[in-house]
């Protein structure tokens, strides 16, 4: 099955693809130019030099690839053999999850390598097509926002879990995909970014703008951090980013948060009512 997600054209060769519910929002019937592989068995990978370590994944170049060993819970998941437009991945345990897991480490490393975007922990939605972002620590109440959004004003959800900002001519988008956390909320739209919301747990709604230096600050533990390669680009998107209303905002979990935020929002002529 061929996908379009984020600009990109990708074949999806996978082993549980059917339980990839999301992917078919995005299903296309143009020519792919990037290929995903779930293979059965693993080749041999010959001169391995490691070249980064973290809590989650050693990469390691063999040859002419580079390699991606994932861990998950401590234990060894499966590998990602990146060569280019084509990524191969090997299951060390059959399932869905680690599949799914996988899969996302592919499309980001094609996004990074082809496009000018960011990928960026959040929650979004379009509401008038005023492309709107929510971001916070998991568990914080990013779906819940949404789900208040949705509710009371009718916005669509772009992605409820890892979006795409895309630096496009004039200006900057959340993108959607179909990498969008377990429970696969998303819509194959896309927003122009105008606001982004960082949230925290309160008693009562109290929003304020916050300074660019805040804003990046509480940035740098929602996105990927560029390697030499991809820097310029990164900063650029950052630059834009940086340049939209900044909000800062403790609420509530009920109705009464998306009413005060809209309000905040409508009077500061953040957004468009129509």
């Amino acid at each position: 099955m061929n996908i379009e997600a984020g600009g990109l054209i990708i074949n999806l060769n996978l082993l549980y693809l059917n339980e990839f519910k999301s992917a078919f929002k995005y299903q296309t019937n143009k020519e792919a130019m990037f290929f995903l592989n779930t293979i059965k068995s693993l080749p041999k990978l010959d001169n391995m030099v490691k070249l980064n370590h973290t809590k989650y994944y050693d990469i390691y170049r063999s040859d002419d690839y580079l390699v991606q060993l994932q861990y998950l819970n401590n234990k060894l998941a499966g590998y990602i053999i990146y060569k280019d437009r084509t990524v191969d991945i090997y299951l060390c345990e059959q399932g869905f999850d680690i599949e799914y897991l996988l899969s996302q480490y592919a499309f980001v490393y094609w996004l990074k390598n082809y496009k000018k975007c960011l990928f960026i922990h959040s929650s979004a939605i379009s509401y008038n097509n005023n492309g709107i972002l929510f971001c916070a620590k998991s568990g914080t109440g990013k779906s819940t926002q949404r789900r208040l959004w949705e509710r009371n004003y009718k916005a669509l959800c772009i992605n409820d879990d890892k979006n795409i900002l895309e630096l496009r001519e004039d200006g900057i988008y959340i993108v959607s995909n179909p990498w969008s956390g377990k429970h696969f909320v998303c819509n194959n739209i896309s927003a122009k970014l105008k606001v982004i919301v960082f949230l925290s747990q309160a008693l009562e709604n109290k929003a304020s703008n916050i300074l660019k230096m805040q804003a990046f600050s509480l940035l740098l533990g929602q996105i990927l951090l560029p390697s030499e390669e991809t820097k310029d680009v990164w900063n650029d998107c950052i630059d834009e980013i940086l340049n939209k209303e900044l909000i800062k905002f403790s609420c509530t979990p009920d109705d009464s948060a998306a009413i005060y935020l809209h309000d905040y929002l409508v009077k500061r002529g953040a957004i468009n009512e129509n």
